[in-house]
């Protein structure tokens, strides 16, 4: 089953507030930043199950993930 990738406005508000404020000491660790996040989100496309259920969501029926990356954590609801 092919799933879909669908950005929480503020989600995607706060990823390019990230990669601005990396911008400022370095180009190079924003563009690794972007690129690395973007590939761990693909990678959720295609095999949800590779990450951790979030175990801070209350309630949480299995579709609930999440992950750490460059000290980001990253929230996702898989459907």
């Amino acid at each position: 089953m092919q799933h879909i990738l669908i950005w929480d406005i503020k989600a995607f508000q706060q990823f390019e507030e990230a990669i601005s404020f990396i911008e400022k000491d370095s180009l190079i660790n924003a563009g690794k930043f972007k690129t690395e996040i973007l590939k761990k989100l693909n990678e959720l496309i295609l095999h949800p199950e590779r990450y951790n259920l979030n175990k801070y969501k209350k309630g949480n029926d299995g579709s609930f993930r999440a992950f750490e990356i460059f000290k980001y954590r990253i929230l996702t609801n898989c459907f």
